[in-house]
C-alpha cells in the first residue's frame, strides 16, 4: 500500500486492503485497486466525492460496482475482469470521458453508452458481443 501526494491537491492511492479505505483522505483523485483479486467494491467508496480516475483492472468484478454510479468519474478502467453487462451510472453522462471495459465477457452494449456528452476514449476490445446498438453510428470520426 502506497499513498503519494501529488501538486498538493491531487492525491493517488494505491491499496490491496480495501478495508483501510475509511482512514484516507476524501481529497483522493485517482485510486489504484488494479491486480487485487477484488470481486466486490467497499461502500465507503462513495465518501470519496472528489474521486475523478478509478482503475479496477485485473480483478474478478461480474458487473460494475453500483457503489461507483453516484461518483462523477471521468476515467474508469475495468479491463481484464469477468464482466457479462454494462450498466452505467446517471453521473456519468456529464463527466466519463474514458472507459476501458476490453477483456471481458460483455455481450450487450447499453444504447445509452454511445450518449455519454464527455465520452471521448472506449475500449472494447476482446468481449462478446451479440450486439451493438445503432447509435454507434452516431460517433464523429
Amino acid at each position: 500500500m502506497s499513498l503519494m501526494k501529488k501538486n498538493y491537491t491531487k492525491y493517488i492511492v494505491k491499496m490491496q486492503n480495501l478495508n483501510l479505505i475509511n482512514s484516507y483522505d476524501h481529497n483522493v483523485r485517482v485510486l489504484d485497486l488494479s491486480n487485487s483479486k477484488m470481486a466486490s467494491l467497499h461502500e465507503g467508496i462513495r465518501q470519496y466525492v472528489r474521486l475523478s480516475v478509478i482503475n479496477l483492472a485485473n480483478n474478478l468484478f461480474q458487473e460494475v460496482p453500483s457503489c461507483i454510479f453516484e461518483l462523477s468519474l471521468s476515467h474508469i478502467n475495468l479491463n481484464n475482469n469477468l464482466l457479462k453487462t454494462l450498466k452505467l451510472g446517471d453521473k456519468w453522462k456529464t463527466s466519463l470521458e474514458r472507459l476501458d471495459v476490453g477483456k471481458n465477457h460483455i455481450r450487450i452494449l447499453p444504447e445509452e453508452l454511445f450518449s455519454l456528452e464527455q465520452l471521448k476514449i472506449v475500449d472494447l476490445r476482446s468481449n462478446d458481443f451479440t450486439k451493438i446498438p445503432k447509435t454507434i453510428l452516431n460517433l464523429e470520426k
